[in-house]
């Protein structure tokens, strides 16, 4: 079981897994009002694994946004997030799309 209470698992299956893979508008909105803890405070709290991906840092060392040069590397530091490693086009991981439930953390916002 992850998270608090989240996810009801039957004897002899797979634990559930919660993951946010966040994207770039996220990172730059939080880190550019500085409050990239608050993000990953909340994931956290959701019992949520952090995935943040090697392009979406990229395109976040490109703004030049409020705090984000200043707080990006605080985010990235942080012990919660994993920095995925770039996609190539030689990597095509098979998925099992029926397991992947769609949540974005903008959903908590609405």
């Amino acid at each position: 079981m992850t998270g608090h209470g989240l996810g009801a698992e039957s004897p002899g299956s797979m634990p559930t897994r919660l993951i946010s893979v966040v994207d770039a508008v996220c990172c730059v909105y939080f880190c550019a009002a500085g409050k990239h803890a608050l993000l990953v405070s909340i994931l956290t709290e959701l019992g949520m694994e952090i995935f943040i991906p090697a392009e979406v840092e990229r395109e976040v060392l490109r703004k030049r946004l409020g705090q984000v040069e200043a707080q990006w590397p605080r985010l990235r530091a942080s012990s919660r997030v994993r920095i995925l490693d770039a996609l190539t086009l030689e990597e095509r991981p098979v998925v099992d799309h029926s397991r992947v439930v769609p949540t974005s953390s903008r959903s908590l916002w609405h």
